[in-house]
């Protein structure tokens, strides 16, 4: 029906412009025919021939007039039958629809854990309380899950167990062959949570936090701004589940704090804050407008093929993993400059300069094969654990938007 319109359409639009340039040149003739009348001395001749023009002219109006309501009625006729079509397929849709719910709701039901310590749930339950409300799909048919289960069941003692990555890496997510790579969190996190309750685990390396004790080393300091070094293993802003961070503890050493940026609990550097809003605001702005140049220093697992370049991978956020960021072509824009700048105990050192700020940017950029090809040392989400992640934001430079002054702040990392 939708192609019977526009078939309509189209040949409308074809008769309509045939009988437009049909139009146009019987308007030539009767502007010829009423200027040769103008030179006539008898006025009854004349105006028998303008009356005559006239009348030839609305009726080529009308119809003109009369096709394009011809062409747009049979497509109405048609459209009619489409718009009638669609509240059909949208009721059958919308049954479609429940009908699933109401099956997917149905299977997660029969999914019955049982932990170790002989508790039992469903998975509708145990993702009521999370940040989704509700299971994935897929939920539960991962294979970490059914092992354990399966163990827990049996009365197997759990050892150890690990998954690994094995084929070609999908497009957006970065997964390398052999390599090992964490459960999702949020598929499996849930899940593993409640099963893994009375097993001795080891600490969860995400939040893994360093000493409470560390030496504040402030770098650049103003009536306006403090920079310090943040090391790696803190947050900069308290977290759902962390209070310790940066900015709790300048918020004790200054009163009233801001955050300006930030960097990811395992990137050691360069973090800014200001003392007031009016610095808060100010310098943010610089930032949202990129006219802040940052360079970070990093220990790549590899050698990439060029010594330097640009990477442009855009990204989203993975709605099942977070924080982890996927490469997505209708992903925000995300730019990279990059230069090799060493080589040692068999890394390839280098010097990132971002051109824009997203979440992980640097790492999905090292890490995926469209990027660099080599991840960073010590990212446990890209790559392989290390005794850190080997990435230090190293330089910060900006022109003052309130005072003018030009502020350079570098910090090296000493990697190399």
């Amino acid at each position: 029906l939708k192609k019977r319109v526009k078939a309509i359409e189209r040949k409308g639009q074809q008769e309509i412009l045939l009988v437009v340039d049909e139009n146009m040149r019987a308007k030539a003739q009767r502007k010829s025919k009423r200027d040769a009348a103008f030179l006539l001395t008898d006025e009854v001749e004349r105006n028998a021939i303008f009356r005559k023009l006239s009348m030839e002219s609305q009726a080529k109006h009308f119809l003109l007039q009369d096709l394009k309501k011809k062409v747009k009625a049979e497509a109405a006729e048609v459209q009619k039958l489409i718009d009638e079509k669609s509240i059909t397929i949208k009721e059958l849709k919308t049954k479609r629809s429940h009908l699933s719910k109401t099956l997917q709701e149905w299977i997660f039901l029969q999914y019955k854990l049982v932990n170790s310590k002989g508790e039992e749930t469903d998975l509708i339950k145990l993702f009521k309380d999370t940040a989704l409300k509700y299971p994935i799909s897929g939920a539960g048919d991962c294979a970490a899950p059914r092992l354990i289960q399966h163990a827990i069941h049996q009365g197997y003692k759990i050892i150890t167990l690990a998954e690994f990555w094995y084929g070609a890496s999908p497009n957006g997510v970065i997964r390398k062959h052999k390599k090992y790579y964490p459960a999702c969190k949020g598929k499996c996190g849930p899940i593993l949570n409640f099963l893994l309750d009375g097993f001795k685990v080891e600490e969860n390396p995400l939040t893994k936090i360093c000493s409470a004790d560390f030496t504040l080393n402030i770098l650049y300091e103003s009536d306006d701004l403090v920079a310090v070094n943040k090391p790696y293993g803190i947050l900069s802003v308290p977290g759902k589940h962390i209070e310790h961070s940066m900015a709790s503890v300048l918020g004790k050493k200054y009163g009233e704090i801001f955050t300006i940026h930030r960097l990811d609990m395992g990137t050691s550097g360069i973090l800014l804050f200001a003392k007031n809003m009016r610095a808060y605001k100010s310098v943010q702005q610089l930032f949202i407008k990129r006219e802040v140049t940052k360079i970070y220093e990093a220990l790549l697992d590899e050698s990439p093929k060029e010594k330097e370049g640009i990477i442009n991978l855009p990204l989203s956020p993975s709605y099942v993993n977070r924080p982890m960021q996927t490469y997505d072509l209708n992903g925000k824009e995300a730019i990279t400059k990059y230069e090799v700048i060493g080589q040692k105990d068999g890394r390839t050192a280098v010097r990132f300069t971002p051109l824009t700020g997203r979440t992980h940017q640097l790492r999905v950029h090292a890490a995926h094969h469209k990027g660099l090809n080599a991840s960073i040392v010590g990212d446990i989400l890209y790559g392989i654990p290390s005794d850190r992640l080997y990435l230090h934001a190293a330089y910060l430079s900006f022109v003052h938007p309130i005072t003018k002054e030009q502020i350079d702040i570098s910090c090296p990392s000493h990697f190399f």
